[in-house]
């Protein structure tokens, strides 16, 4: 493996996970988004304690991809700090190929 592989998480509102997750596929920032839908999220935001259904965006790609998939997400998401956390994965030799060769 010549290549670093991530799985992404991000949260996002109802009404924008979809589209964002398209526009990563066709942009070749992920080679594949899985979308969970209502997922409660509670977390304090300005001094108060928040609760919103999201849902949940599980990102592939590549450490190579990484920095600008990131800056995508902060351009384009509606929240002012997005959620971006990065798990280094690992998974079978063609799957991981299949990857690479699906991002930029």
């Amino acid at each position: 493996m010549q290549n670093k592989y991530f799985l992404v998480l991000s949260t996002a509102p109802v009404d924008v996970a979809q589209e964002l997750g398209r526009r990563l596929v066709e942009k070749r920032l992920v080679a594949c988004v899985n979308i969970i839908d209502n997922v409660a999220s509670y977390y304090f935001w300005q001094d108060k304690l928040s609760c919103e259904e999201e849902h949940l965006l599980l990102m592939k790609t590549t450490a190579k991809i990484l920095p600008e998939l990131e800056k995508y997400i902060k351009i384009h998401h509606p929240y002012k700090i997005p959620e971006f956390l990065t798990i280094e994965i690992g998974g079978s030799t063609d799957y991981l190929d299949w990857l690479e060769r699906q991002v930029g």
